[in-house]
């Protein structure tokens, strides 16, 4: 690219090309309690997906992205007084959601994102499946479209 003509100052637009493997699906707010003025809490509950780390990486490899992505449930809590949020993860939502069986959701609140997915790594095969490199990833991603109203993303961005 020819950028001999730019000079101090000037604004660069930049588009970043390369796909991320990792992808933002969607997101949708609640109140709760509901029928409360003001509500207490606001639950965002966000979707995004990943690759299985065991297949390799997808940066290196770009074969695993024709893998199916694993799916991972956020549900940011976040405090309509002071606008603090907590984290829990499920990575199981979906098949819970639509399985025969009933296990109840994760109850334990993270107060970050990441501490709340380095958790979900060190319960599901000791960082086999979701990686470092994910975990920073979607916290990326998480903050890139959190609050955006940006729905079925599929063309996700990862910017260094």
């Amino acid at each position: 690219m020819e950028l001999s003509g730019v000079k101090e100052g000037d604004v660069l637009d930049l588009v970043i090309t390369d796909k991320m493997a990792e992808q933002w699906i969607s997101e949708y707010t609640i109140s709760a309690p509901p029928n409360t003025t003001p509500p207490l809490y606001r639950f965002h509950h966000s979707t995004m997906s990943w690759l299985d780390g065991r297949w390799g990486d997808p940066y290196e490899t770009p074969a695993v992205c024709y893998r199916t992505p694993l799916t991972l449930h956020v549900i940011a809590r976040e405090s309509v007084k002071d606008s603090m949020y907590v984290y829990q993860i499920n990575p199981e939502f979906f098949k819970e959601r639509y399985s025969s069986s009933s296990r109840p959701l994760e109850q334990e609140w993270y107060p970050t994102l990441r501490d709340a997915l380095c958790a979900i790594q060190k319960r599901k095969r000791q960082g086999e499946e979701m990686t470092d490199k994910t975990i920073e990833h979607l916290v990326h991603l998480w903050e890139l479209y959190h609050g955006s109203n940006e729905h079925l993303i599929r063309q996700g961005r990862y910017y260094e």
